[in-house]
């Protein structure tokens, strides 16, 4: 399986990160600037390209809950991510062929990153709630 090469694959991601703002007009004569979000980028790229996790809340949690130091979608967070790739390329490659081997879909790194640091993040969520209601 060929991995994602870090020096090569940040630099042409990163520009797609940053957000482009537009102009709406909904029911009114103003216009307002809307841009997307992070959440909404990184899950169309995700979605589409398979190069970067959805940075939703939970992914988000799960960053933080594992004291990744860099939490927003943004270059740092995504070279944070290829270190954490490089050190778990075991574990990665096993949790792709185990995939794999049952569905038939070939789930790319950041996909495997993007259900394992959003796992960590709605378990969390989960504990809490619980503790919340133990009280």
């Amino acid at each position: 399986m060929v991995g994602i090469a870090k020096t090569d694959s940040v630099p042409f991601v990163t520009p797609f990160a940053k957000p482009t703002q537009s102009t709406v007009t909904k029911g009114t004569d103003k216009s307002k600037p809307i841009s997307p979000t992070d959440t909404l980028l990184s899950k169309i790229m995700l979605g589409t390209l398979g190069c970067v996790p959805a940075y939703d809340r939970y992914f988000i949690d799960g960053l933080k809950e594992m004291k990744m130091e860099h939490a927003s979608f943004n270059e740092a967070s995504l070279n944070e991510l290829f270190n954490f790739i490089d050190k778990n390329q075991n574990e990665i490659i096993q949790a792709q062929k185990l995939i794999l081997s049952e569905t038939q879909i070939h789930y790319p790194q950041m996909k495997i990153l993007d259900i394992y640091f959003w796992q960590i993040g709605y378990d969390k969520e989960l504990k809490e709630k619980e503790y919340m209601s133990k009280e």
